[in-house]
Formats: structure tokens, C-alpha cells, sequence
């Protein structure tokens, strides 16, 4: 409850891939743990996840750019027919390419294929870092965003919100 929002908020989740299609694994002490793509012509790419000087877990994720896509088309849809803002944030600081996809391709879809809708219908999309990952945005967003208009969309670790 924020007792200075006016208007109730709207939530949208992405629920494709992220940890709801993922693989995880417990990991002995002295194991090292890679990430490996194998590309359609057979060559292999190789990253270091982390050399465990203890015990640990291992988590992999993935998602869809067709899945992104849809879910960002679908949430600028919405706030045209609702005529809402929105509002959109990943952690792509910490997540500089799986956060930094979804934030580039809501940026390219909303440029290409929305902004002069947006402009027409006096809305906008705001594109910002999610602050902390402990609340929905963050107490700082969330006070912010208290004086402003009232929606916000979210998915676990890449939020939208609609305002």
C-alpha cells in the first residue's frame, strides 16, 4: 500500500525463459563451471561462470528475442489503449547483455513501431535502472514515482512499468 498513489497500478510479467525455464546445478568445491555455446556450424563458445573454492549452485537462463518482443509489444499496446506512460527498467549495469537485450529491444520497437502512436496519444515511454532488486523498483523509485501517474509492470528480474 502507498498511501500517496491515487489510481491502482497495472502488473505485467514476462514469463518466458529466466528462471522459469532454467537449469540449475549443486557444485563441489574445486569445480570450475563454464557457460558453452555450440553455434550451428559446430564451433564452440567458452565463458568462465566461476572456479568454486567451495561448495556452491550453479544457475543457467535464457530467453527468446521473439519472446521479448511480443511482451514489449504487448505492454505498448496496453498503454495505448489504456493511455497509460510507460515505464520500463532492467539491471542491465549488472546484466550488461541478458538485462541489456530487453532494454534494446523495447527501445527499437517502441521507436519503430510506437513513438508517433505514443505522441498522438500524449503518453511516453521512459526507459530507467532498476535501483535495487529487494522491492518491485526500489523505495527511491517507488517514492518518486508516488507523485506521478499510477502503474507499474515487472517481471522478475527485468521490470516494466506503466505509469
Amino acid at each position: 500500500y502507498i498511501p500517496t498513489w491515487k489510481k491502482p497500478i497495472c502488473i505485467a510479467r514476462h514469463a518466458y525463459g529466466d528462471v522459469y525455464k532454467n537449469t540449475e546445478m549443486r557444485v563441489e568445491a574445486g569445480s570450475k563451471a563454464e557457460l558453452c555455446v555450440t553455434k550451428p556450424d559446430g564451433t564452440e563458445e567458452r565463458s568462465t561462470i566461476f572456479d568454486f573454492k567451495t561448495d556452491g549452485v550453479i544457475q543457467g537462463m535464457h530467453n527468446l528475442d521473439k519472446s521479448i518482443s511480443s511482451f514489449a509489444r504487448s505492454c505498448f499496446n496496453y498503454a495505448l489503449d489504456q493511455k497509460l506512460d510507460v515505464w520500463f527498467a532492467t539491471k542491465d549495469t549488472i546484466s550488461k547483455t541478458y538485462d541489456h537485450r530487453f532494454k534494446d529491444i523495447f527501445a527499437e520497437i517502441f521507436e519503430n513501431e510506437y513513438k508517433e502512436k505514443f505522441d498522438a496519444a500524449g503518453i511516453e515511454y521512459f526507459y530507467t535502472l532498476i535501483l535495487s532488486t529487494s522491492t518491485p523498483l526500489s523505495t527511491t523509485l517507488l517514492r518518486a514515482l508516488s507523485a506521478a501517474k499510477a502503474a507499474i509492470c515487472g517481471l522478475a528480474r527485468t521490470m516494466t512499468a506503466t505509469l
